[in-house]
């Protein structure tokens, strides 16, 4: 894992070097945000878009997916940046408290979805397959 020792972070660009830098570099980066450029292509896309002088930028999903993949090897320099400039403190959420979220979740979901469920293919049997819209068909798995 490569780690970089802890800085104050100066500006947005910094805390994404460092982030990009626990992944790997701009290389690995780059080709994981854009598979088809591979990785020197996408590494020269990604150093240019971290560029001031440049027009192009990250979209908030590669933003979104930079950060979420350096917090998973410990890296949260572009969350302590965006915490910095809300003046607030990046507090991360333990394994155990996010389970307990998804089972609480899951539980107070699970009988409304049942129904939700049973009713659709009730009306199915009854009426055909056309009279529930597609997307209910996509929600239930049958579509």
């Amino acid at each position: 894992m490569h780690t970089l020792p802890l800085f104050h972070v100066e500006s947005w660009e910094d805390a994404l070097e460092a982030d990009v830098h626990a992944l790997g570099g701009p290389k690995v980066v780059g080709e994981m945000l854009w598979p088809h450029l591979g990785p020197i292509d996408g590494g020269k896309k990604l150093r240019r878009i971290v560029n001031k002088e440049h027009k192009q930028r990250l979209n908030e999903e590669e933003k979104a997916f930079i950060i979420r993949e350096a917090a998973r090897r410990g890296s949260r320099r572009l969350v302590e940046y965006y915490c910095k400039l809300g003046r607030a403190k990046a507090i991360p959420i333990a394994p155990e408290d996010e389970k307990e979220k998804v089972v609480e979740l899951y539980e107070s979901i699970r009988k409304p979805a049942l129904e939700l469920y049973e009713l659709i293919h009730d009306i199915e049997r009854r009426h055909g397959d056309s009279c529930v819209p597609s997307i209910v068909r996509k929600f239930s798995g049958d579509g």
